[in-house]
């Protein structure tokens, strides 16, 4: 790694990747997802910025305040087109601090509204957008000593059992939060695949095209606050660019109201609920 001043004064580091991919963790609470540089002179930034990462610009400019969003070569995801945008330039006419860069975070929660819920009259503010569990019910069901012979990352979950070997994922259900304004809520959930499809997911784990990679089938591994369980669902599985946990779809023809509500979409009241009922 080696660190460099642009011509405007802000600092920033950049390594010799080689075969890294880059920011491997998006999409995620805590993940990067936009990037500003504060700067007084946006064109000299531009140039040099554009000679030395070749970043493309799209003026965005208002009154007072000069505003340039950028892409890097290839930034958009191919799942995502709509998406290729990575950060912006900012210039002051007196800029309020000494040039530099500034990293925003996703937000773990949904902001919520100000106005009361329609059905509950109280005001949901900050509610968590992703709820989950770190490891598979079977996980939690075995002994340390059966959790001695298996292995468990945050993404994966190898379980000998009976003498077989158990595979999971992890994974995001996401549900469409459509009132009373748009968002997304995300369950957090691990699914049950068989041994040919944890093979062809570990040969794409690091290939930055794996989201070309055909759909896969599993099995709802995580039991979640519904009145019919959850368990045992059958799902298919996107896996999505590195990076991002595999994108799992309820199958189309379930009748379970967690298939529904990942169709039809769900309440910001909903969201409030699903954390009370896993609190209790």
């Amino acid at each position: 790694m080696a660190h460099f001043q642009d011509p405007t004064g802000a600092a920033f580091s950049a390594w010799q990747a080689g075969s890294h991919p880059g920011i491997e963790l998006v999409d995620e609470p805590g993940a990067p997802l936009w990037m500003d540089l504060m700067t007084t002179d946006l064109d000299v930034a531009q140039r040099f910025y554009a000679a030395v990462f070749g970043l493309s610009y799209t003026d965005a400019s208002s009154a007072g305040m000069r505003y340039s969003m950028f892409s890097v070569p290839g930034g958009a995801r191919p799942a995502e087109p709509h998406r290729p945008r990575q950060g912006a330039i900012r210039a002051f006419r007196r800029a309020p601090c000494p040039a530099g860069w500034r990293i925003v975070a996703m937000v773990p929660v949904i902001s919520g509204s100000n106005r009361p819920c329609a059905v509950c009259r109280r005001v949901h503010h900050d509610l968590t957008r992703v709820l989950g569990t770190s490891a598979p019910d079977d996980w939690l069901a075995v002994s340390e000593g059966e959790r001695m012979e298996a292995e468990l990352t945050p993404d994966v979950c190898i379980l000998p059992c009976h003498g077989t070997t158990r595979h999971f994922i992890r994974g995001h259900i996401q549900l469409p939060v459509v009132e009373p304004d748009p968002d997304v809520f995300v369950w957090s959930v691990w699914t049950e695949v068989d041994e040919a499809s944890m093979e062809c997911i570990a040969r794409s784990w690091s290939d930055p095209n794996r989201a070309a990679t055909a759909p896969l089938s599993g099995w709802l591994a995580t039991e979640l606050p519904y009145e019919q369980p959850t368990r045992g669902l059958q799902l298919t599985i996107y896996t999505r660019d590195p990076g991002m946990a595999p994108l799992l779809m309820v199958s189309a023809g379930s009748k379970h109201p967690l298939a529904g509500e990942q169709r039809d979409g769900i309440a910001l009241h909903r969201v409030a609920e699903f954390a009370e009922l896993l609190a209790r």
